[in-house]
């Protein structure tokens, strides 16, 4: 089965777990780097990776995510002639699953040629948050969502319908990834300045920053 984007085979994947009952988070970045799929349910995870052939750097990006799921996969596509032989025992040493997928018109969608080993007590788990449900797994532009991510739309919706609040409110009426409140004031207060956060500008009055929506 040939695929026209890594995307478009992520897509059923995904399908397959949410009929499964699994809640389904999607480019999930993490210390160990970004994951494609992670599935959750109940006391059960799964962590896959997608891609549209298989080799060495996709074999690596699974092996970093053993022992943080109770499963680890490959998922590729379904091709009459998958030449897998070699592939088959180096994922079946290591405790990496293999799924073949297809479009489920045609073939069953998903096909396990190889089980993946179960790792019953997982350590190191990936944080995951609700808006990684939405996101595209196997996408090829970047997008993915992270921790600081979330707090910077926070921040700048904030400010958006706040205009001119201070930089202490807006921190605390925001949910941040920061440890202190001191901490996200001093950090928040740089990346505006030095224009990571460029959809803000700071304006010093009295004792405290005002924030403001920057003019495009």
């Amino acid at each position: 089965m040939k695929f026209a984007k890594e995307e478009d085979m992520a897509r059923i994947v995904v399908s397959h777990f949410e009929t499964l009952g699994y809640q389904v988070y999607k480019e999930v970045s993490s210390r160990g780097g970004r994951l494609d799929i992670y599935c959750v349910k109940e006391n059960d995870t799964v962590a896959i990776e997608t891609k549209l052939n298989l080799g060495l750097t996709l074999l690596e990006q699974a092996h970093n995510w053993l022992g943080r799921a109770n499963r680890v996969f490959l998922a590729i596509p379904y091709k009459k002639k998958n030449n897998l032989h070699f592939a088959r025992e180096v994922c079946r040493n290591f405790g990496i699953g293999i799924m073949l997928v297809s479009d489920p018109q045609y073939y069953e969608s998903i096909t396990e040629i190889v089980p993946a080993a179960v790792c019953a007590d997982p350590s190191n788990p990936p944080e995951v948050f609700e808006e990684q449900k939405l996101s595209v797994a196997g996408n090829a532009r970047g997008e993915f969502i992270t921790p600081f991510g979330l707090t910077r739309r926070d921040l700048v919706e904030y400010v958006r319908t706040n205009p001119g609040c201070s930089l202490s409110d807006a921190v605390r009426g925001i949910k941040h990834h920061y440890q202190h409140e001191s901490s996200a004031k001093s950090s928040l207060r740089k990346l505006i300045i030095d224009g990571v956060i460029d959809e803000l500008r700071l304006e010093k009055l009295n004792n405290d920053t005002k924030l403001w929506i920057r003019k495009s």
